[in-house]
Order: C-alpha cells, then structure tokens, then sequence
C-alpha cells in the first residue's frame, strides 16, 4: 500500500471511529488489530486523548501528514528520531513539530551569522516522487516569499542520501486568537491585527500560491519592539497557481482532504471536484476574523467530525454561517466593554464583511485577500464598505462621519442661510426693503434644500435602482448640476462656494479653485451685492494657493478680499478677522515677520470684538481666538523664539482638547506645530511623539490619502530620520510622496521636498550615488519655482556638492557648493545658510589638501555663525552639518579642536543620532578622547528620553 492509500484509508477508518461509541469503538479497533496491524498501532494514538495533540485543531493535519498529503506543525517529542545531528551548517537541536512532508527541527546556525531556525526535513521512507514533489514545492513555495509577515527561507540542501531539507525563520509566537484574548484588544485592534496577515496572503497570491491552511495556529504573532507582528507560517500544503498541469495534479487529487475542516472553503470540501483559487484563502481568513471578533467558529472541529466524514464536508459546503452579530462573543475578555456593546458593533457593517468573506459561492466572496482588507479599513476609517448593500441612509451617514469638519462647514453654511431668512427682521422705515430681502433668502434657502435633497437621493437604490455611488461622486454629480440652477444666480453662488470649500477640505485643489472662482466671476456678473459672501470667496481662492505653495498669488486674493470689506465698512466682522489671518500666514511665510505680527494683532483685535457679542457663540468665538494664538505662536517660532513657540502651542493644545472631539483636525495640526518646535529644541523623542500623534489624528480625521496625511507623514519621517531610523523614515516619506503624487500631481513642488528627504537619508546612509539623482531633480526643479527663500534654494544646491563629493566628484561639488553660497545671498535669514556652505568648501579644501584655503573656510563660516568652538551654536543646527566643523579640523591635523566642536554639537539643538557615525569621523575614533566623546552622546539620548516622558 502506497502513501496515498495508507493515507485514505487511515482517514477513512478514523472519521469511522470517531463517529462511534466507545463500546463499538473498542470492537472495531480489536478487528483491525489482527487484519491491518500497522493501521490499528496509528489509529490507537489518533484516538488516544492527549493534551499535546489536540484533536478538535490538529488531528486531520497529523494524519494527512503521516500520508504524505497534508502538512502541519504539532508539538510531538523532544528526542531526534534517527535523524542526523547536523544538517548542512546547523546543529539541530530538539524536534518542535511533524508534518507529512517530515520533521521539523529547532537548529542552531553558528556561521557565518548565529540564529535560530526551524529547518524542515523529510522523514525517512517518504521517498515516493508524489512526496518528494510536495516537499519540493513547499520549499519553492517559501522561497519566493519575501514578506515581513511571512516566515522566511534562509537556506536549502539535500543530506547524502538524497532527503531534501531546508531552513526557516523560526517564529516562537502565539496563535493570534489567543494574542489577541491575552491581551483583551478590542474589535479595531484585532482587526487591524489581520490587516497585515491579508496583506502577506495577498502577497504570497501574487507570487502564484495559496496557503489553503490559514488558521490561528498558523498564523503566530510575535512581539518586535513592544508592537505586534503577526507571521504566516506552514506553506506546507500551498498550491501553485501556475506551471503545467502534471506538477499540479501532484498536488491536488480528486478525493484528498486538504486542510483543516472547521477553516476549510467550500471548495476545499468538494474534494478536487472544484478547482481551488485564491478565493478559498479569502474564505479561511474570513473565519479567522470571524474568531478573532466573536471567539468562536461557526462551527467548531469537534461539531464538524462528529458528523462523519460525508456529512462534514457536506456542511462546509452547504452549511449556513451564524451572523456574527447573533451570537455572543466567546472571550469575556474583551476589552470593548459589555457583551451588549460588543455584539452592537458587529452588527452591520461588520456582519456583511465577513459574511461576504464567508459567502459559499465564491463568486460572490471577496476577489482578493486585499479587497477584504480594503473593506476593513473602510470599516476602521469610517467609509461606506462595499460589503454593506447601499442605502441613502447609510452612505449619507458614512459620509457625515468620515468628513465631519467639511460637512459641518457646509451644514453651517447652509444654517446660515435658513437663519438669515427665518431671524430677519423689520424696521418701521425699511420694513418693505426688509421683507423683500427675506423672501429673496427664503427662496434663496428653498432652493438650495431642494438642490440638496435631490443630489442625495441619487445615492438611494429605490430612486435609481442599481446606481451606488461614492461621497465624491455625489459631490462631483452636484458640481454639473449647478448648471441646471440657471435662473437662480445667488444659490449658485452659494452652492459654489460651499462645494468650493468642501472640495478644498477633501484636498482637490483643482476642483476647489475651479468652484471657487466660478463663484466669484457669477457673483460679480449678476451683480450680487453681498461683500461678505465675495470675500469669503477671495479668502478661499487665496487658501487654495496658499496650500499650492503660491504664495505671491494667495497674497494678492486675501488682499483684495480686504480691500472689498474696507470699502464697505465691513471690516470688524467674521470675514475680515479670517482674511487677516489668512494674510499672516503667508507674510510669516515669506519672513515678513513685522507685518505678519501687525495682521495677527488687527485680527485678534476684531475677533475678541465679537467674542464679547451676547449674540455671538461663545465657543466657536473661543476657537477662533485660539487658532489666532497658535498662529501668533507659528511667528515666534519663525522668529526663532522656540521656547516661547512650544509654550504657547502647548497652552492652545490644552485648551482645545478640552473643546473638540479627538479626531478634528486642527489638533493634528497642533501636534505638527509642537513636533516642528521640538525638533528646533533639540528634544527629539517628544518630536516623534507629536509627530505620531499628528499622523493618528489625521488618518482618522481626514481619511488615509489626504494631502494633510501626507504632511503628518514628512514629519513623522524627519523626526524618525534624526532617531536614527532610516528604513521607517523611508517609508514615512515614500508614503508621503504617493499621497501627493495622487493629489497634486509629480510636478508639485511639495512633491519634489519629498525627493529632497529621500536624496539626504541615501547620502546619510552613506549612498552619494543614489543621492545624486535626487539632488539634482530637486534643484532643477527649485530653478523653475520663483516663491523659494534664498537659504531653502542654497541648501538644495549645498546637499548636491555633498553627493557630488561621495562620488569623487570634485569639479562639480565645488561648483555647487559655490553656487550655494551665491544663491544664500546676504539677507540675515540665510545667515545660517552661508555658514554651512562654507563649511562645505573648507571639507571639500581639506580634501585636497589645502589647509590654508580650508583654515580661511572654516573661519568664514565661524563669523557667520557667530560662536565660538566651545559653544553650543545657533544656527549650525542642521543634522547633516553638527560633524561638518570636526570633520574638517580632523582633517586639517587639529584633533582636539575637532573633539570639541563635536562636544559643542551634542549640546547644540542640532545633535542627531547618527552624528558619531559620520564617515568624515574616522580620524577621531582612534582618539583616546572618542570613548568620552560616546559617554556625553549616550547620556544626551538618555536625557532626551527622559525629557519626553
């Protein structure tokens, strides 16, 4: 009898047996002692209890295994039955599990690294070509997967005798139910748990193969860094997508049981009857969820082989699946609160997603282990999930939720206009000029109503059966249908302005500008005489360029915006305090700092004015006030006053914490503020903690491709990048680019600053090359772009000499570092700016040798610092430049100088944890100062830990 039929009927008999009473049982079993002696001795251990194997989970796992058909890690002993001692370079230790391809083994690898692997081996006997093939293609299957969530391969061979092997990561972890019971997560933690699981199986898709055994067991999460890294392990039972159809018949035949019944798919159940493609993983997750939320299965192991073999395959493929909702969570140690709670979240949305993922038919299961975890972030992020059938009460309260600012400001906008017509009121004199204006804004209101109500019932199937649109395309189909209002010029105005705005909030800053100056053209040819209403307008076609770096352009509408309330006495009013603070921000911008002070004063003056109005809201005057400060703040930063900037962003932060829910964005804005002053400081774990805590912010208040995101993430990626982080950093700042690229489009400037911050982490890792390209895109661009400060064009061109100096480059790093300094200029703000391009030259002199041109260097750039060595140093505070002075002085012969200047740049507000590390160091490392010089840096880390805490 071959494998494959011992396998068959071994699992034969064992659902038979399972199936009857123990009386019977014993029976049965005495036969088949005397007639199928080898079969009776495995049965006996099957059926024998054992807390070490456990059979509702693991039994079908070891008895395909022990056919050579299936595939599964089981605790079994300690001893090394009959296998070498040394596999290739690795000393094995102790057996840690079995499967049906062979044995897996704890090893030790002592050269060239030392680490522990699980290395996986062929049992003795299981030389059949059917499970040499298997084997084969788990090993291939690992191979090709490289996904920080799946266990990975290091090595392969074969022993003398011709058994395959090979080694793997080996992950000592937790089954993630039981992490995620443990631990007491609630519903959004277990289920952004599984987002990176989907993402590795969506991985492992692509490279052609499919688990077909996802389950808790084999799906281990292990703790890196006090954060939670589920791993996918076991691709033992894998199946190849592609590759010709004999090697795939190998692994599939018509009447195999692959997997484990209670996390098998349908398909899987049909016995080979049905082809099985990456559905039947979506299916296996989909249960996996379905016990990470409610802490039990549908329908357990134990439930499923009580039924015998038939019938249990029979339920999986026919089998209804309980909503999840229905039934209690399982694990009373939740951390979600009460039952009742728990099993309210679940309903709805949460119900159709993994009843989707658990529909029998797979055509209409999820397409793809991604598309299920696109659907769960749109859970988590508060969107429309395509699972849940649409609604118009459904999609319009996704939309509310998601974008609770943008649709407040339209919802007051549009309260605006209700107010005006229901509170106007008459003057004996004016009382038919008063009655005529309040049914022109009664109409106005009406209109705008019915506008409204029949762009959203658009999103209602019983009005247009079969349509289901997005959020963005209600508002796009609302962008046309503002054509339909050609009688009605002021509620198309109106309705221009607030689309206009809410566009801008979304990020389309195309759609925005195009709204927005519509409106503003039709207010002025039909008339309208409402300044307000025209200024607002101004103001926001301002913002948005602003927002697009056009800084001359948003100058120029905010004035003009003024300039319109002046004429009409209308300055001490909302719109006026709004366009003067709008005006600060970009004179702070452009360094007019005296002028941008004066704005700030003349806003707060006015909006103080209306705080102290009885008809004014209090608490939307108090945020206006507060915005203000924290502006005011912005100026004192700018200025150089961090300490006073920190204080002041800390004093708003506390304050309107206290006024508005978690997620609205301007507290992420603030956190931004408080991470930029940090940094400045020099405290640079309290950086990346506001830095974070921005990020957070906004993804949940804005969605996780807003341009706003995209900002949060190139200040996570800084403060990562001065922790000496570089890979998060990478990311942070890839992830940025991305964002922009989607919203703004490659030309963006904002997209080039994220080019800039991945050239200067390559150059920081000691990669002039891969620098280069992006140095020398960023200047190009920086020589089309008029609104660029001097210092912000000069350190482009300084960090290009220093790609071009890695590369040996020395013609053209000299030119740029030239060019640097000419372009810095001599306004006092590129002060700091000149001062580390001649430090530039004096490395690039000292290079050459010319110590004297080095020396003439090295003291210019002092005098434009205006410190001395011995002193913590102002302006020399960029990360890349602290060990620029030592660098220099080392090479010029002049240790001891150098040790002190870098003593100076750990005191400096400018230290970084990678500033040891500076290759142009090596002549101090061999210094016997160096291991103090270590001791002062390390306690620097240490007090800037204990700062954030």
């Amino acid at each position: 009898m071959n494998s494959s039929d011992f396998f068959r009927r071994l699992e034969a008999l064992f659902h038979e047996l399972e199936a009857l009473s123990t009386e019977t049982r014993e029976v049965r079993l005495a036969a088949l002692a005397a007639a199928e002696p080898e079969l009776h001795a495995e049965l006996v251990r099957m059926l024998e209890p054992s807390d070490r194997l456990a059979r509702d989970e693991r039994a079908l796992d070891s008895v395909a295994g022990r056919g050579g058909i299936a595939a599964s890690i089981v605790d079994l002993a300690d001893d090394l039955p009959g296998d070498p001692e040394m596999v290739g370079r690795y000393r094995l230790i102790r057996l840690i599990g079995q499967g049906g391809m062979g044995r897996v083994y704890l090893a030790e690898q002592s050269e060239p690294v030392q680490r522990r692997v699980a290395l996986k081996l062929t049992r003795r006997g299981l030389d059949s070509q059917e499970a040499l093939a298997r084997f084969r293609a788990e090993r291939q299957a690992l191979a090709v997967l490289e996904h920080p969530n799946i266990a990975r391969v290091f090595d392969a061979g074969s022993l003398h005798d011709g058994r395959p092997w090979f080694a793997m990561e080996y992950i000592e972890g937790v089954p993630i139910t039981e992490w995620a019971a443990a631990r007491q997560l609630g519903l959004a933690e277990r289920i952004e748990l599984l987002l990176p699981v989907c993402e590795a199986v969506q991985h492992a898709h692509r490279k052609g193969l499919i688990h077909r055994d996802l389950k808790p067991s084999n799906i281990l999460v292990v703790d890196q860094g006090g954060q939670a890294v589920p791993k996918v392990i076991d691709f033992g039972i894998a199946r190849v997508l592609e590759g010709d159809a004999e090697d795939r018949t190998k692994m599939t035949r018509l009447g195999e049981l692959i997997g484990t019944p209670e996390y098998m798919s349908p398909e899987q159940a049909a016995l080979g009857e049905i082809d099985i493609d990456t559905r039947s993983d979506v299916y296996s997750l989909g249960l996996v969820l379905y016990e990470l939320l409610v802490g039990t299965l549908p329908i357990t192991g134990r439930e499923l082989r009580a039924l015998g073999f038939v019938a249990m395959c029979r339920q999986i493929r026919e089998g209804d699946t309980p909503r999840p909702s229905q039934l209690p969570p399982a694990d009373a140690t939740t951390g979600d609160a009460t039952t009742q709670t728990w099993r309210a979240r679940l309903k709805g949305d949460l119900d159709s997603v993994l009843l989707k993922a658990l529909a029998k038919d797979r055509e209409r299961r999820y397409g793809s282990a991604a598309e299920l975890a696109a659907d769960l972030r749109r859970y988590l992020a508060n969107e429309p999930v395509l699972a849940q059938p649409p609604s118009l009460t459904y999609r319009a309260g996704k939309f509310v939720r998601r974008h609770r600012w943008p649709v407040a400001v339209a919802v007051a906008a549009g309260l605006a206009i209700v107010t005006g017509a229901v509170t106007a009121t008459y003057g004996l004199l004016e009382a038919r000029v008063a009655q005529a204006e309040s049914e022109r804004q009664r109409a106005t209101a009406e209109e705008s109503l019915r506008f409204m109500v029949g762009l959203f019932s658009a999103a209602d199937p019983r009005e247009n059966a079969g349509s289901d649109p997005s959020a963005r395309e209600l508002l796009d189909r609302g962008r046309q249908r503002i054509d339909e209002l050609e009688d009605a010029p002021a509620v198309r105005v109106r309705l221009l302005e607030s689309l206009g705005e809410i566009y801008r909030s979304l990020g389309d800053l195309d759609g925005a500008q195009a709204l927005v100056s519509q409106g503003i053209d039709e207010h002025r040819a039909a008339g309208l005489t409402d300044p307000r209403r025209l200024a607002r307008m101004l103001g926001q076609l301002g913002a948005v360029h602003r927002e697009r770096g056009d800084l001359t352009e948003a100058e120029r509408w905010f004035r003009e915006a003024l300039d319109g309330l002046e004429a009409a006495g209308m300055m001490d009013s909302q719109e006026g305090g709004f366009a003067l603070n709008q005006l600060a921000i970009v004179l702070s911008r452009t360094e007019r700092f005296d002028e941008a002070v004066e704005a700030y004063r003349r806003a707060l003056a006015i909006t103080e004015r209306l705080a102290a109005d009885p008809a004014e809201d209090s608490l939307v005057a108090q945020q206006r006030l507060n915005v203000l400060r924290a502006n005011m703040a912005v100026v004192q930063y700018r200025q150089g006053d961090l300490d006073g900037a920190a204080d002041s962003f800390e004093q708003v932060l506390a304050a309107v914490q206290q006024e508005l829910p978690p997620t609205h964005p301007y507290l992420g804005t603030l956190h931004n503020n408080l991470a930029n002053a940090y940094q400045r400081l020099g405290r640079r774990t309290a950086t990346q903690v506001h830095a974070e805590r921005a990020l957070e912010i906004d993804r949940a208040g804005l969605g996780e491709r807003h341009p706003t995101v995209a900002d949060s993430l190139l200040k996570l990626g800084q403060s990562l990048q001065l922790l000496g982080d570089y890979d998060a950093a990478a990311q942070a700042f890839a992830e940025s680019r991305e964002i922009l690229v989607e919203n703004r489009g490659e030309d963006s400037f904002q997209v080039t600053m994220r080019d800039f911050e991945l050239g200067f982490l390559q150059l920081l890792q000691g990669e002039p090359a891969r620098a280069l390209p992006y140095f020398e895109a960023v200047v190009e661009h920086a020589e089309r772009t008029t609104d660029l400060a001097d210092r912000q064009r000069a350190g482009f061109y300084r960090n290009l000499a220093m790609a071009y100096r890695g590369i040996a480059n020395v013609g053209a790093a000299g030119q740029a570092a030239r060019r640097a300094l000419d372009v810095a200029g001599d306004a006092a703000p590129s002060r700091g700016e000149r001062a580390k391009a001649k430090l530039t030259l004096a490395l690039l002199a000292a290079d050459r040798g010319a110590t004297d041109e080095a020396e003439q260097w090295l003291a210019a750039a002092m005098q434009d610092d205006e410190c001395a060595l011995d002193k913590p140093c102002a302006v020399l505070d960029y990360a890349a430049t602290v060990p620029s002075r030592a660098a220099v002085l080392a090479r010029m012969n002049r240790p001891e100088a150098a040790i002190v200047a870098l003593q100076s740049g750990i005191e400096n507000q400018g230290w970084h944890f990678g500033m040891l590390k500076d290759p142009d160091l090596a002549l101090l490392r061999r210094d016997s100062r160096w291991t103090a010089l270590q001791a002062s840096f390390q306690a620097r880390v240490e007090a800037d830990r204990r700062d954030a805490r």
